[in-house]
């Protein structure tokens, strides 16, 4: 059976490594001639309908003949989500919001539009038990749920939270890690975590108590 292929994207393009027959000499990294230099490519993601792309151009799958754009954004599509209870589905993080789509069996796409509510810069989404949260740069945290059994997000309820719920006045860019310890919210002021006993978001200080000065640990890395 053939082996799975590591792939790499860079702001140049997109790179995947060539395996060494030679033991004496390393595999590399060989640049895929079918991704063109392009403004921004900011996401790369696997999935059964095909590895998908985001950047400038919006939404593209790698095809035997080069790229297919699947949707086109004003802004771009930044980060690309795979939903974790519906794995057709995607959600597409950019510099207005949210969208969200899923693939047909086929492999077709089918764009659902944006969902309601979210409206920021986005840094990243993460789907956890059947909730998103969502990270901005300047807005704090967004968390959208639906009513029980509706799998339509156009009809969701979003909550936004910010220095109010215990996030830090100057956040910055938030970035997200589902990790062993939970969901994990990286801010310019440190890690933190949402206590839903409270409804608010604290300092995770023993994460980083090896180290009396600031440390921000971006990205995170689960595992």
């Amino acid at each position: 059976c053939a082996l799975p292929i590591l792939w790499y994207l860079s702001s140049d393009g997109l790179y995947r490594l060539v395996p060494s027959r030679d033991p004496g000499i390393p595999s590399r990294f060989e640049r895929d001639a079918r991704v063109d230099l392009q403004s921004s490519l900011t996401s790369l993601t696997s999935h059964p309908a095909g590895l998908l792309l985001g950047g400038g151009r919006g939404l593209q799958r790698l095809t035997p003949g080069g790229l297919e754009v699947l949707q086109t954004w004003p802004d771009g599509v930044g980060d690309v989500a795979v939903s974790t209870v519906q794995p057709e589905r995607l959600y597409l993080g950019h510099a207005r919001g949210l969208g969200t789509g899923v693939f047909a069996a086929n492999g077709a796409w089918r764009d659902e539009g944006a969902i309601p509510g979210v409206e920021a810069e986005n840094c990243g989404v993460v789907e956890v038990g059947g909730e998103l949260w969502i990270a901005t740069v300047s807005k704090g945290v967004f968390r959208a749920s639906r009513p029980p059994g509706d799998r339509d997000w156009r009809r969701a309820e979003v909550r936004r939270y910010g220095p109010a719920d215990g996030l830090p006045e100057k956040h910055g860019a938030i970035y997200l890690s589902a990790t062993g310890l939970g969901l994990l919210f990286d801010t310019a002021e440190g890690i933190h975590r949402f206590d839903p006993g409270t409804g608010r978001f604290l300092a995770y200080a023993a994460l980083t108590s090896f180290e009396q000065r600031k440390v921000v640990l971006n990205p995170l890395v689960s595992g």
